[in-house]
């Protein structure tokens, strides 16, 4: 039913080797839409968005912030979420949210809600897989890179935490729609959704899908000192996806992961505690050990409880 169900759908009646390209044209034209839309902003505002993050100073971007966050969210939407609905119209037309059985013109956003169960699942091992992510980046720190990329991510992370500088929850929910809502539609649609969804069925392997899509996912965000801890999570992301057959597990767990971050920074904040984007997370292979091995458990349980006969949505063969 699913090998049927896989061959009626639209987005796969169009060959690979023309969905990637159609792809990629639509995400540069989000990349150029981002562009020119910040561009305008900017010299309307009379600002330079380049400057001040360059600068490194912290109070200027602190200052600046909600401007700042204006332009991520740009960003965000642009880069990602925009070029994915738009290869999504392109193929369903109007009808990329409804789900049609009889022609099977199912889109992977017309996908019925996940199961508590599943949502439960995935919830717990995104979390239990923070020490695991945080390891990595351990690991990520002793490989040695050039100056240049160092002092570009160090320029990013104050960035970042000065947008993430909050005097009200109002901010903070900003914060949560801007850094974690957005980019985890947007991102998992163009990576889990698209991008590892075709490419398993173009190689018929979906665990070299899901490797090829992490390194990518990693790649795309420019920040190589977090390259390994970014790609794992990309491959967990991947699996629960791949495990759930369901679109919808993969942007709750990346909501999950971004927000506990994000809540995390705004309470050690409150509390005087340290909020240091690149400072070493303190992690010993003592902790990391049990991460991984219950991170791989909840990963078979998924496995496990969502057996072929019981994935009435899944893509996969």
């Amino acid at each position: 039913m699913k090998k049927k169900m896989l061959e009626n759908n639209s987005e796969f009646n169009i060959p690979f080797r023309i969905a990637m390209p159609i792809l990629f044209a639509f995400l540069f034209i989000g990349y150029v839409s981002s562009l020119l839309i910040s561009s305008v902003l900017q010299s309307s505002l009379g600002i330079n968005l380049s400057e001040i993050i360059q600068s490194g100073d912290m109070e200027l971007i602190i200052h600046h912030r909600h401007t700042l966050r204006i332009f991520m969210f740009i960003s965000n939407f642009f880069m990602f979420l925009f070029p994915g609905l738009l290869f999504l119209y392109f193929i369903y037309k109007k009808d990329f949210f409804k789900t049609h059985i009889n022609s099977g013109l199912t889109s992977i956003l017309a996908q019925q809600f996940p199961s508590f169960r599943n949502i439960a699942i995935s919830s717990i091992a995104i979390i239990v897989a923070l020490p695991t992510v945080a390891y990595t980046f351990i690991l990520n720190k002793k490989i040695p890179l050039p100056h240049s990329l160092i002092e570009m991510e160090e320029t990013t992370n104050t960035a970042i935490s000065g947008i993430l500088q909050t005097q009200s929850s109002w901010e903070l929910l900003m914060n949560i729609i801007v850094i974690c809502l957005i980019p985890a539609l947007g991102e998992e649609l163009i990576f889990r959704g698209l991008l590892q969804n075709r490419l398993s069925k173009f190689l018929n392997n979906p665990h070299i899908a899901i490797i090829i899509t992490s390194i990518i996912f990693s790649a795309i965000h420019m920040q190589f000192q977090g390259f390994l801890p970014r790609m794992i999570l990309g491959m967990v992301l991947g699996y629960m996806f791949y495990l759930t057959g369901n679109f919808w597990i993969a942007v709750i767990a990346h909501f999950i992961n971004n927000a506990v971050q994000v809540i995390g920074f705004y309470i050690s904040r409150i509390n005087g505690l340290s909020s240091d984007l690149s400072e070493t997370p303190e992690v010993s292979f003592w902790t990391f050990l049990p991460s991984f091995l219950l991170l791989t458990g909840l990963l078979f349980l998924l496995k496990k409880i969502n057996q072929p006969n019981e994935i009435s949505s899944s893509i996969f063969n």
